[in-house]
């Protein structure tokens, strides 16, 4: 079952849990003061399609951005990372700025500059999915500001 959550002032989220008992123990260890607001009832992807969100060569580079950013705060909140997986020389939100720099233009994928660069990018995909994997009760939502209802 999925159960929308509520956490700071204005945030919300989603939990992807068997019960709402389990879904408030993940809010807890998730470590971001969520609390259950009930069952969710929009439309959200799988967790499996994180990699083939941000391998597209279509989706605009902001929208990863959110991705792995929003990623890296739940692994940092539960413990999972550290600030240096995330924001560090070789972190997954810092590894994707230097692709956003000067091998990404416009909305619209540009081609590596060479085969490490390929294999920075695709590491930084790897460490991304391997923590949300991690993450109690994580869901991907691409679009988690959106009126997901108006999607199905």
């Amino acid at each position: 079952m999925l159960f929308q959550t509520r956490y700071a002032a204005y945030g919300t989220s989603t939990i992807s849990a068997d019960t709402e008992e389990e879904a408030r123990e993940f809010a807890k260890e998730r470590g971001i003061g969520e609390t259950i607001v009930g069952p969710e009832s929009g439309n959200k992807v799988p967790i499996r399609n994180i990699r083939a969100f941000l391998s597209s060569r279509t989706i605009h580079i902001s929208q990863k951005l959110h991705t792995v950013s929003w990623v890296g705060y739940l692994g940092i909140s539960c413990g999972l990372l550290t600030v240096r997986d995330v924001l560090g020389d070789e972190g997954i939100v810092h590894q994707l700025t230097h692709f956003m720099e000067g091998k990404w233009s416009n909305e619209t994928y540009q081609t590596f500059f060479g085969d490490e660069d390929h294999y920075m990018y695709a590491r930084m995909i790897d460490e991304t999915v391997a923590c949300a994997d991690l993450i109690p009760g994580f869901v991907f939502d691409p679009y988690p500001h959106r009126n997901t209802n108006a999607l199905s």
